[in-house]
């Protein structure tokens, strides 16, 4: 999702109107990078706080290809991710992917701090571990086997 509305400036421009409207200034959609999770779990941020602007926008692009303003390639470019800003299981599974990394992230940047040493990563490990298992109940479907090992 973030890689579309990075690729295509017409898209990116019609979601800022949304963004203005609604927010009164325009939010931000990262990019995630191979080498941080950090950046994965802010570009994945960047989705989740632009929720209400981004259901707009699919709104506004089912209109707009309903009434065949949008047609051909740009709709046809548009259709895969208007189709899971639609869809409830696309934000039910955002949750539970920024309730799992939210933890990792924070006990990174902890990780990097100026004082840090290996005599507190078993205690950070543990505290992960601690908030995995408050998400265990509100995600129950994820597979928590796999997470844990």
């Amino acid at each position: 999702m973030t890689s579309f509305f990075k690729t295509s400036n017409l898209q990116l421009a019609r979601l800022r109107d949304i963004q203005l409207d609604i927010y009164e200034r325009p939010k931000a959609i990262l990019n995630g990078c191979f080498t941080r999770w950090g950046s994965h779990f802010k570009a994945l941020s960047s989705i989740k706080n632009n929720r209400e602007a981004l259901e707009a926008y699919a709104t506004k692009m089912n209109d707009l290809m309903a009434r065949n303003i949008v047609t051909g390639h740009e709709a046809a470019s548009v259709r895969s991710p208007v189709d899971k800003i639609c869809n409830w299981e696309f934000w039910r599974r955002l949750d539970g992917i920024l309730a799992l990394l939210g933890p990792l992230d924070e006990a990174i940047k902890i990780s990097e701090a100026d004082r840090s040493n290996l005599g507190y990563v078993i205690g950070r490990w543990m505290t992960v571990r601690q908030a995995w298992n408050g998400v265990r109940d509100r995600h129950p479907r994820l597979p928590w086997d796999f997470i844990n090992s």
